[in-house]
Parts: structure tokens; sequence; C-alpha cells
């Protein structure tokens, strides 16, 4: 029996040794009912409760990640870590890999990352060596977390990391040339300028200059509300590199805008990529508040 708080509430410590949870053959739940008996009246309210019993100890999704590789431009990806009630798990080490399954397994890139308050690691994988090494055209990235096999209880019971393993395959292009705009990460500001990196891989034997013109345009609510264009001089025909796009931003691109990057190589193969902005909520007129000391008010101005 407990006495209510002032907020009417209570809490009840519960040793969980007798429920064996553990063991095999039980509901792999708790169902706990809790009654409450007002003083003066003898009015009893009932509520009941339940709560998963889970073997997972911690949980790893890919939360964001490119579907396909580009040959020679960075992988990159998002990965969230909770524990088995979806609590995120701060300050932890994630370890990610990329290897190739067949014929024999090969691993290219192995690191490790550190979550942060929320759980996240923000990863990128060098794919500059993986068609020239490989026979196949598709690659495992997995995700792990202190994983050193299963533990099992009492009665069999698995203990368990849950990993992420995506397979990820390879983009076709037929002169192997791609465009890559590197993730924003973040909400844009209005009224300010944003650098955007952006990778390319060009193949030099069907380029007929070293000046590239890269066009570009941005979509927001059903509409293009921005174009331009973007010369790059190549450095002897250099194919690979990256360069910065300055995208201002404005009013008309929020909430959510959709840049779009393309160029048509000399034998006719267009060459494109674009990628989801989040823009902060804009506002045609900015306020400026003014101190008059004259009248010792604070004035406002648009």
């Amino acid at each position: 029996m407990n006495m209510a708080d002032g907020q009417g509430c209570f809490s009840q410590v519960v040793q969980t040794k007798v429920f064996q949870l553990m063991s095999l053959g039980y509901k792999r739940n708790i169902d706990v009912e809790g009654q409450i008996k007002e003083e003066g009246t003898g009015v009893k309210l009932t509520s009941t409760g339940s709560t998963e019993i889970t073997g997972i100890l911690s949980k790893i999704t890919f939360e964001k990640r490119d579907t396909y590789f580009k040959p020679g431009i960075p992988f990159f990806g998002q990965v969230k870590l909770v524990d088995g009630a979806e609590v995120p798990l701060a300050n932890k080490t994630i370890q990610i890999t990329a290897f190739q399954t067949i014929p024999v397994p090969r691993f290219e890139y192995k690191a490790n990352y550190t979550t942060d308050a929320k759980g996240i690691v923000q990863f990128s994988i060098d794919t500059s060596n993986f068609t020239e090494h490989w026979k196949w055209t598709f690659f495992l990235v997995q995700a792990d977390f202190t994983f050193q096999g299963s533990r099992y209880g009492a009665g069999g019971i698995t203990l368990h990391h849950q990993r992420g393993f995506p397979l990820i395959s390879n983009f076709y292009s037929p002169s192997r040339s791609y465009l890559y705009i590197e993730p924003v990460p973040g909400t844009l500001s209005c009224g300010q300028t944003q650098p955007v990196r952006v990778h390319h891989v060009l193949n030099s034997d069907v380029l007929e200059e070293e000046k590239v013109t890269f066009n570009y345009l941005v979509m927001a609510k059903g509409r293009i509300v921005k174009t331009g264009t973007h010369p790059l001089l190549l450095e002897h025909k250099k194919d690979k590199g990256t360069f910065l796009l300055d995208l201002s931003v404005d009013i008309h691109m929020a909430p959510l805008a959709c840049l779009l990057l393309y160029t048509i190589l000399p034998n006719g193969e267009l060459v494109a990529h674009s990628a989801d902005c989040t823009v902060e909520k804009c506002f045609a007129n900015k306020t400026l508040y003014v101190w008059d000391a004259s009248d010792n008010v604070l004035k406002t101005t648009l």
C-alpha cells in the first residue's frame, strides 16, 4: 500500500526475479494493475498497463543512406543507435564496415564513429577503389555496436545487439561519369548563401574540352523557383574532383526544396543528381527592433 503525492502519483519497485524473465514458455510481457482509493469517499479507480520483455540490448537502424553508390564518390549515410526501449544511446562507438561477400568476404572499409546526443552517427565511405578491386558491382555496409556474439539466459532467451546491413548497388553510367550533391545537414537559413559541395567523376575520354557547364534548378511547392549555371574549368581534363555551388536561400524555397544539378556530355549522356534541402520558415518582411533613447522606448521597423 502506497500513499500518492500532491500530483496523485506514486511509484513501486518490483523485484522481477520471481517472474523468470529469461525462461522460455512464458508470454514475453508483464501486465500490471494499479488501484487507487480516495480517502473520505472510498471511491476506487483501477487501471492496467503492459510492458514488453525484449532480448534486444541495442538496435541500429539506417535512418538515411544513399540507394546506390557511384564509384569514385563517397557513399554517405546516417545510422541511429537505441536500446531495447527505443531510447537513444549517446557517446557510444559504432563500427561501420563495407565489404563484399562473393566469392569470399573482402573488407574494403572499416572505421569507428561516436554517436551524438540523439544516438546518431553521420558517416561516409570512400568508394574510389571498389570497382578496381571487386569483380561484382555491389557491397554490404554494416553497422555494429559492441557485438560479441549472442548471450543466453537460463531458459534460452537470446540477448543480442541488433545490426543493420543493407545491400548497396552500383549506379550505372555508360561512360562511368557521375555527379553527387553532398547532403547538407540541418536546416537552411533564409537570406543566407549556402555553399553546397558537389562531387564529380567525368570520363575524360568523352570530354572534348576542359570546360564543363553544370546547370541547376531548385523546385519548391511543385514549381521551379530558381535556375542557374556553374561553369567549371577542368585542369588538364582532370575527371575527378569537387566544387562548391553557392545557393542563395529565400522565402520561395521554404519549407522544402529540391536541388537538381546536371550536365550533358558531348556524347549526349545526361549526368545528373538531386538532393532535398529543409529550409526554415521565412517571412516576406523582417522586423528590426531599435532602441529610441530620446523616448526611452523600443521601436520596430520593417
